[in-house]
């Protein structure tokens, strides 16, 4: 199996007196040459503190080697081990760096690197698969009326995930999505409409992951569908366009995979926004024409040209809207678990041995109690038994005269 980075040039020092007099200089110091995976668009990043940018940061830096033409090469630079989440082990310092397929996005097919050095002689150790996962609360289904002439529109926009194969039942293929979800999960977002209506035909328009409530594009945002159509640069995550079931016109689905933004944190919330467009005229909600490398041919029909046409809803000859817009948000809360090369939380665990520590002294106090008792009260019914018994007289045997 080959590898798909490369790192070279690895050097550390300690400043502090751990080091056992190695560290000369006073400052520590670990350097070491990187190299990201063919066809990798982000820039690597401090897997233990991704808040920290590596380009400006003064003591933990990961930046482009300029001798490098191809512009895949990094210098990694760092001089303070208590920043940056490096973790010290065993005279041993430990490092990990992230390497994003695409800027801003942590996705399954991402690569981890972990460095554990110790002078004189530095060495790499195990391309650890990715283990984060993601928790979706029951704020993962909303749903909601949008009063619209010609009647009321009811709408639901829902997140589900794939069944597990222990559920033998072929009728159920997802479930929806209340618990933790791991990277790479497969979801699917799907948003309907009630038929009962006069808006028939759904159609989903703008889909965007942002760590914002209110703002579908904040900084650090993703956006998965535009216009339509998906973003092309996710089509790794994002199997196919938007779609809808040839069966069921008022719903359409988005399927991708769960993955996290680069600029979380841990027990952070993420948001899904999304806008859908809901039509009485099927031609009003047909999929639009999307062409992208992975779909040469296009997918669904061309967008007419229009001209200075603003987002306002069509309407007939009586005034009656063909088809109107509405948004919603559904939000996703990510926990990331502990890792074996992650710093334990030192205070939680004392915490908890203390709380132990006072249980089992408790009750071994109210055992030792019990038993001093019971024996006492033992020792004296043993002893009124004993006192309240008469005396019996032994008299030796008559003889008989003869």
């Amino acid at each position: 199996m080959t590898q798909d980075y490369d790192v070279s040039d690895i050097e550390c020092t300690f400043g502090s007196s751990e080091s056992g007099g190695v560290g000369r200089t006073g400052v520590d110091s670990m350097t070491a040459r990187l190299r990201r995976p063919e066809g990798f668009k982000g820039d690597p990043l401090f897997a233990d503190d991704r808040a920290i940018d590596p380009l400006t940061h003064p003591a933990c830096r990961i930046t482009p080697d300029l001798s490098d033409i191809h512009r895949q090469s990094y210098l990694l630079q760092v001089t303070d081990f208590s920043r940056c989440g490096v973790l010290r082990r065993n005279g041993f310092v430990h490092v990990r760096v992230w390497f994003p397929q695409f800027p801003g996005v942590v996705m399954m097919s991402d690569q981890e690197l972990i460095i554990m050095c110790k002078p004189p002689e530095p060495t790499i150790i195990e391309n650890k698969a990715a283990g984060f996962a993601g928790s979706l609360p029951h704020g993962a289904r909303v749903s909601g009326v949008v009063e619209e002439t010609p009647g009321r529109l009811e709408y639901e926009v829902a997140l589900y995930k794939e069944a597990p194969a222990r559920i033998t039942n072929s009728t159920i293929n997802e479930l929806p999505v209340d618990q933790a979800v791991p990277i790479g999960t497969k979801l699917q977002l799907r948003a309907r409409i009630n038929p009962k209506s006069a808006w028939k035909y759904v159609k989903l328009m703008e889909v965007a992951v942002s760590p914002d409530p209110d703002e579908a594009h904040a900084l650090g945002s993703v956006a998965l569908v535009r216009n339509g159509c998906r973003n092309s640069d996710f089509s790794s995550i994002i199997p196919h366009q938007p779609a809808r079931y040839r069966e069921r016109h008022n719903e359409v689905f988005l399927d991708f995979e769960a993955f996290l933004l680069s600029s979380m944190r841990e027990r952070s919330t993420l948001w899904i926004h999304s806008q859908i467009k809901a039509c009485m005229d099927p031609l009003d909600c047909q999929p639009e024409y999307c062409m992208d490398q992975y779909e040469p041919s296009g997918h669904g029909r061309r967008r007419k040209r229009e001209g200075n046409m603003t987002d306002s809803s069509t309407k007939d000859k009586n005034g009656t809207n063909q088809y109107t817009k509405f948004k919603e948000n559904i939000e996703y809360t990510v926990l990331m678990p502990g890792d074996v090369y992650s710093e334990p939380n030192v205070e939680a665990s004392c915490q908890n041995m203390l709380l132990m520590s006072a249980a089992l002294g408790s009750m071994l106090f109210t055992a030792a109690f019990l038993m001093c008792y019971l024996a006492a009260r033992l020792h004296a019914v043993q002893s009124q038994s004993a006192q309240s018994q008469p005396k019996i007289s032994h008299f030796p045997p008559r003889s008989t005269l003869t």
